[in-house]
């Protein structure tokens, strides 16, 4: 039988064993952790990447096809050593809240990422869907080129991408942008004020909002996945869209009339990284990254063309109709040109009193268009 004290030694020789296991496994998790950490850091160095993309759209969006040829091109320039898993449809992330999600680190990119939807921190690029009077898809992506690269300082000496970007902390790629936004509507006609006055529309930004007002029309706010039955019921008359995007939404068969000649902007996309997170590619993954954005840009326009083609030839057979701005009354005319002058006004005075250079800007998109071939409302050439 043990004594108290031989008892007590057995005790202080269990902890001491026990203390030592403890130690023991803890130096051997650091072990594990210095190597992997050491491994991931030279997978780095050799440019290995294995890369989180979200986006809120699904795959057959407009916005998506170029995301996707670049990510697939990427993957193949660098010989799979940068390697992307792909989240559609805000499975990861909502749609606006891709700057939250980037720095929190639940992406490490977006991919068709809008910053229309969080204009709070990303207001300059709102600039591209005012009103135009002549466009296409070609000359709103040569001048939305050249806005990012544009020197014209805006506002404290900064240009647009500083600005926007920068100071944001966003190291951002100019990504694909939509063709031109039209007026549409389940209405046969578009052709009176009356009948202007009397549409419900869907609008997808502040710039849309001031010209429904300024044509008389009204306007309903919500998801455009919410589009198709509100449509389908007759809780909603149009929507200011893109044809392109006609038919990730199944609208092809609902809408009826649309005005051409009248262009209410194109939505604009980046690609977007976290500063911090862009600085870890090695330069040669960074030039393959903003070499391949760049080269895959006009196959996606060619095929948004040609998606543009397909659903205005299917919803005339369907018995939509297109109407020009030249067809109307000169009184209607009058009323929607005059519209497109106001809104221009309407957006710069809203973004002057939120401390943003909006004329400044304004101006610079206004001179970008004119110069890539497009045109603008005549008041708007003597802002």
């Amino acid at each position: 039988m043990l004594t108290e004290e031989e008892g007590y030694k057995n005790i202080q020789e269990v902890r001491i064993m026990r203390n030592k296991f403890l130690i023991l496994c803890w130096l051997t998790l650091l072990m594990v952790v210095a190597v992997a950490c050491s491994n991931d850091s030279d997978a780095k160095n050799d440019g290995e990447f294995d890369l989180r993309a979200s986006t809120a759209f699904n795959k057959n969006h407009v916005m998506f096809g170029h995301a996707e040829s670049w990510m697939n091109e990427v993957e193949e320039r660098t010989d799979g050593k940068v390697h992307f898993e792909v989240f559609t449809s805000e499975e990861l992330i909502e749609a606006g809240k891709e700057y939250d999600g980037l720095n929190s680190g639940l992406a490490d990119l977006g991919v068709g990422m809008l910053p229309g939807y969080d204009p709070q921190r990303f207001p300059l690029t709102e600039v591209t869907l005012l009103p135009l009077t002549e466009t296409s898809l070609d000359i709103a992506m040569e001048a939305y080129l050249n806005l990012f690269e544009s020197d014209v300082e805006l506002q404290d000496g900064k240009t647009f991408y500083e600005l926007e970007w920068e100071d944001e902390g966003i190291k951002a790629l100019p990504a694909i942008i939509t063709p031109e936004y039209l007026m549409s509507s389940t209405e046969d006609q578009i052709n009176s004020k009356e009948n202007i006055s009397n549409l419900k529309l869907r609008t997808a930004a502040r710039t849309h909002d001031f010209y429904a007002e300024n044509i008389g029309a009204n306007t309903i706010s919500m998801p455009a996945t919410d589009m198709y039955d509100a449509l389908s019921r007759g809780a909603l008359d149009g929507s200011f869209l893109s044809i392109a995007d006609w038919n990730t939404y199944g609208f092809n068969e609902l809408l009826k009339s649309t005005l051409e000649g009248v262009s209410l902007g194109h939505y604009a996309g980046v690609t977007g990284f976290t500063q911090e997170q862009w600085d870890e590619f090695p330069e040669n993954v960074q030039e393959i990254m903003v070499e391949t954005n760049k080269d895959m840009l006009p196959k996606e326009i060619e095929k948004l063309k040609q998606r543009t083609k397909e659903n205005k030839k299917s919803n005339l057979e369907q018995g939509g109709k297109f109407v020009n701005l030249d067809d109307l009354d000169p009184d209607v005319q009058k009323l929607l040109i005059s519209g497109l002058e106001k809104t221009w006004k309407d957006w710069i005075d809203a973004m002057e009193e939120e401390g943003h250079p909006g004329l400044e800007i304004a101006r610079l998109w206004r001179d970008l268009i004119l110069e890539a071939g497009g045109d603008v409302p005549e008041g708007v050439k003597e802002l």
